[in-house]
Parts: C-alpha cells; sequence; structure tokens
C-alpha cells in the first residue's frame, strides 16, 4: 500500500537534515476499513474500492457478465458497511465476505457470487505487510564515516533488509523522539551509524513510523530538532 503522506514526510526529512531518511510504510494488514464500495463502469464491469482509516483507496476493476440492478447492488453495498466497517482489514476473508452475501434476500446470481472474490481482488493488488521507503541515499556517500568499502558493503545490506527497519521502528514511541547508536541497532551493518526514528498518529488506530540514519559523529541536536518539528506539525494535522 502506497502511503503518499508518509513518504512525502520521509521526503522532506531527508532534505532537511542532509542524512538518509527511512519511513515504515505499513501494508494493509495494519489498518481498518473506513467504507467499501463496488460500482457499476460501462456495461460490463465493476469496481470495487476499498477506502482506508488512513485515508488510502484500494481498488480492483473486474468484467462481469451482467449488470447489477442498482438497487441490488446498493443492498450490497450498505450490507457490507455495517458487517465489516470499523474493522482490521485482515478480517475480510472470502469465508466472512461469503457468509456476508448470504444475508441478502435471494442471495444468488453471477455477480453476486463473485462479490466476495471482487472484493479481495482490491486487497491482494497492494502489499499486506510493511515495507521500508527511503530516501537521500545519496547522502551516505558525503559521510566519510561510512565511505569505507566494507562499512558501505555492510550498511547496503542492511538496507536491503527491511525487517532491520521494521524492528527498529517497532520501538517508536507518537510524540517521542528516540536514538540508536551503533551496537544498539539490529544489524551489524548499522554498527557505525545512528539513527534518529519516532512516530506519529495517521488515525485513531495507525501510526507513521519515520528515521533519520547517519554516521554516529551526526548533529544530533539538529535532527532530533527537525524530527520533532515534522512530527509535531504532522500530529496536529492529523
Amino acid at each position: 500500500m502506497r502511503d503518499a503522506g508518509v513518504e512525502a514526510t520521509c521526503k522532506l526529512l531527508g532534505e532537511l537534515t542532509k542524512y538518509t531518511a527511512l519511513a515504515l510504510v505499513s501494508g494493509w494488514q495494519e489498518h481498518r476499513l473506513q467504507h467499501v464500495e463496488i460500482a457499476p463502469v460501462g456495461d460490463d464491469q465493476l469496481l470495487v474500492l476499498l477506502v482506508t482509516d488512513n485515508h488510502q483507496v484500494l481498488h480492483s476493476l473486474t468484467s462481469v457478465a451482467e449488470r447489477p440492478q442498482p438497487a441490488r447492488l446498493r443492498q450490497l453495498n450498505d450490507l457490507l458497511n455495517s458487517e465489516f466497517a470499523g474493522k482490521p482489514l485482515a478480517e475480510l476473508t472470502e469465508d466472512a465476505l461469503q457468509l456476508a452475501v448470504t444475508k441478502l434476500p435471494h442471495a444468488s446470481g453471477d455477480w453476486l457470487d463473485f462479490a466476495p472474490e471482487l472484493v479481495r481482488r482490491g486487497l491482494a493488488k497492494s502489499p499486506a505487510d510493511a515495507h521500508v521507503h527511503v530516501e537521500g541515499a545519496t547522502y551516505i556517500f558525503e559521510q566519510q564515516d561510512l565511505t569505507n568499502l566494507p562499512r558501505l558493503r555492510a550498511l547496503m545490506e542492511a538496507l536491503q533488509e527491511e525487517s532491520v527497519f521494521a524492528q527498529l521502528f517497532e520501538r517508536a514511541v507518537p510524540g517521542e523522539v528516540m536514538l540508536s547508536i551503533g551496537t544498539e541497532n539490529p544489524h551489524p551493518g548499522l554498527e557505525d551509524c545512528a539513527v534518529v526514528f519516532t512516530s506519529y498518529y495517521l488515525s485513531e488506530h495507525t501510526t507513521g513510523r519515520v528515521g533519520v540514519l547517519g554516521p554516529k559523529r551526526m548533529h544530533y541536536r539538529n535532527v532530533i530538532a527537525t524530527v520533532n518539528s515534522v512530527v509535531k506539525n504532522l500530529d496536529k494535522r492529523f
């Protein structure tokens, strides 16, 4: 799931600090459904829109043999929102959706039988798990402490292992800027690095997690102040 807001925050932190910035972009499993809508497009296609609690939109478009009657489609949309709005997206399993559809009177017909799969296709097009977004990786080559070839190779290996930063950023507390320096970092390739990181609320149930990666001799005061300022403004916005 691409989160333009978190990615833009990551880019801004890189530009302001002149260090490499990272963001942990959550997958759809971490979000809740705000609204679902199935709508006809043309004579033979159905569009499924899933809106999450952090205002992301997942979608899929599928051809169908028959165009649903508007009143029948409205019944289905009302039912799906009644059953699933506010629930974690992980609960939108095909079995759960199929069970919901059977609650409609006269729940049969080609497109109704197909409805659970239509909804699931919208989820399948986006990553279920969190991934790391990186901005300003070239700043690494401007840090003399990190340009030794073996150190640089180890650092690049660490950057490719998303679970490393997912593990680190899981410690983040909204509104609190945290530090992880040298051997405190969860990968040997980060032993010569420091990471300044925090999180902020995107919605009632979800947080954005961002950090700045640099040498152990980074300008901590400036970086911490910048991260704190950016995140406080985001907290106010959301």
